[in-house]
Order: C-alpha cells, then sequence, then structure tokens
C-alpha cells in the first residue's frame, strides 16, 4: 500500500472514531437525563399515591422521600413509612423503607423495613412488631404484579407490653393465575404466648400452605377487605406442631355470614398428640375430641367437612369454626 492511500484512510478512521465517541456520549447523557426524569417521576408517583389515600380519609406517608442509586441503580427511600386504612380498619408505621430496581431488571423491584413497627387493628388494639429481617420483591406488570414476594426472619409481637408471639422465618408469595390467585407460604417455629390463649398452651408451630383463591385478580381490582363470599381450594395445608403432623387439602367456601364449609382430606400423624391439643381449646367437648383422635389410631386419613362453620371429624363433630 502506498503512502498516499495510507494518508487517504486516515482521516476516515478519524472520522469514524469521532463519530463513535460523539454517539457514545449522546447515549451516556440521554441515560444521564433519563435516569434523572424518572427519579422526579418516581418522587411525584409517591407523592401523588399519598394524597389520593389522604383525600379518602386514610394517611399515606413515604417521609423524607430520597431518589439515588445512579448510575446503575434506581433506588427510593423513606426514612420512615406509615399508612392508616380509610375506613379506619388498621393503620400501621414502621422504620426507614428501601427500595430499588437495577437498570438490568427494572420491573423486579426489591424492598426493605426496618423496626419496630406500630400496627393497630379495630377491635384488637395496638401490637408492637420487631423483626431482625423483612424484606419485599415485587416483579412489576400491567395491569398487576406477577409477582409478590415477602420474607422475615425473628419476628416478635408485644402488646400492652406483654408478649404475644415469636416467629423465627417465614416466606410468602403471591401470583396471578389466570383470573385466580395463588398463594404460598412457609414459617418455622411459631410460638403463641400462653397469655393470649387463655392459659393455653400449644407446641411451636410450623407450616406450609398454598391456596388457590377463585376469582382473586378481580378480589384485588375490588379492594375486598373480607373472605366473605369467596371460595377456593386448599392445595397444601401441612402443619406440625410438637410430636404430630396434620395435612390437609380440599376445596372451600366461605358464604356472606362468614360461615366455612369444605371438604377436606386430612392425613394425620400421631392424632392423639392433636386430640390434645385440639381438646383444650374447646373443654366442653374435650371428651368427644379425645375420643374422636384416639380412634384414628398412629396414622390416618380420614375426611374432614365443615358445613356452616361446623366442624365433623369422620363421623365424630369437633367443634366450630367462629364466622370468618
Amino acid at each position: 500500500m502506498s503512502s498516499s492511500q495510507t494518508m487517504q484512510q486516515a482521516p476516515r478512521r478519524s472520522r469514524w472514531l469521532v463519530w463513535l465517541i460523539a454517539i457514545l456520549l449522546l447515549l451516556v447523557l440521554g441515560y444521564v437525563v433519563g435516569w434523572f426524569y424518572v427519579a422526579r417521576q418516581l418522587e411525584s408517583r409517591v407523592q401523588t399515591i399519598s394524597a389520593n389515600i389522604n383525600a379518602k380519609g386514610g394517611v399515606a406517608e413515604c417521609a423524607r422521600p430520597q431518589t439515588g442509586g445512579f448510575p446503575f441503580t434506581l433506588a427510593l427511600n423513606c426514612e420512615a413509612l406509615s399508612y392508616k386504612d380509610p375506613d379506619q380498619l388498621y393503620s400501621f408505621s414502621a422504620g426507614a423503607f428501601r427500595s430499588s430496581a437495577t437498570f438490568y431488571d427494572p420491573f423486579r423491584v426489591n424492598g426493605t423495613l426496618q423496626g419496630p413497627a406500630l400496627l393497630d387493628i379495630a377491635g384488637l388494639g395496638a401490637f408492637h412488631v420487631n423483626w431482625q429481617k423483612l424484606d419485599s420483591s415485587i416483579r412489576l406488570a400491567r395491569p398487576l404484579p406477577t409477582s409478590v414476594a415477602l420474607n422475615g426472619e425473628t419476628l416478635t409481637a408485644t402488646s400492652n407490653d406483654m408478649p404475644q408471639f415469636t416467629l423465627a422465618k417465614f416466606e410468602s408469595d403471591m401470583n396471578p393465575s389466570g383470573q385466580n390467585l395463588q398463594l404460598s407460604y412457609s414459617f418455622t417455629d411459631l410460638t403463641i404466648d400462653p397469655a393470649l390463649l387463655e392459659g393455653r398452651e400449644v407446641p411451636a408451630l410450623s407450616g406450609i400452605g398454598d391456596v388457590l383463591v377463585n376469582n382473586g385478580i378481580a378480589l384485588l381490582r375490588e379492594n375486598a377487605r373480607t373472605l366473605r363470599g369467596t371460595s377456593g381450594t386448599l392445595n397444601t395445608f401441612v402443619l406440625t406442631l410438637g410430636e404430630t403432623r396434620l395435612e390437609l387439602n380440599g376445596p372451600y367456601e366461605v358464604d356472606a355470614n362468614g360461615l366455612l364449609s369444605g371438604n377436606f382430606d386430612l392425613a394425620v400423624e400421631k392424632p392423639a398428640a392433636l386430640g390434645d391439643v385440639v381438646a383444650a381449646f374447646v373443654p366442653e367437648a374435650a371428651d368427644q375430641v379425645r375420643m374422636g383422635f384416639a380412634f384414628l389410631g398412629s396414622q390416618a386419613r380420614v375426611p374432614l367437612r365443615v358445613q356452616k362453620g361446623s366442624v365433623i371429624l369422620g363421623f365424630f363433630p369437633v367443634g366450630k369454626i367462629p364466622p370468618l
């Protein structure tokens, strides 16, 4: 190649390099402008949501909202978080809230909430709740998120300075399934203070569950606040308490009066031990309850029917479930 040809190609390479650098600078500038625009929109959206709830008689506050995380993460931080239901059914306030989404997966929002928290429920009173860890993860989509997960560790709750319960660990997940809603959960070592159960003692509880709520998407859109008038399927319910373990599954429905009905399949390991626990809660029928569970032997699978709140184990009535 002659020196003249080399000299002609050099300016071309220089021009391409200049254009490449210019394009990269424009992309970076566009990303920076876009990041700060989205950050401002996010802060504005938080204020709009709070204003809408406040206008309906409720309270929603993200104290001193701040965005951050530039350049690779978009984060929203609140120094404190509080919410009060417009119908005055409950209120909640807690410590700092941190949420973030990465640029490579912007529709997954992860959050963490710091305790302690004050939970006030109408008819039940105020509960002080604390935890070592409380995290959430949401997969955003329209019209509703495709996944909402919540998990925590070392939860404690007290009321009037009296212990209520402790929970070592829990995980929960909510996903749409067509027009239905799939709910799953697991928890470990739930300990309930006997004072909360009128002096009755219950072994530490652990369990897993999976429930399908019919037309659950519509219930979310309607902001339903009650289980009345709903139905679904209990796919999995496993509960371990002390020496016994039970598994339950089957369809259910809740009528307009809150009375539960359903036909379930119940599997029990060491039924007599379970009978002792249940009998403590229905002392007026303790003998019948113990007899019914003792009849099952060391391990059994029997039908469990619930008719308008009345529970029938095999052929033996074992108590009533109050309206939900």
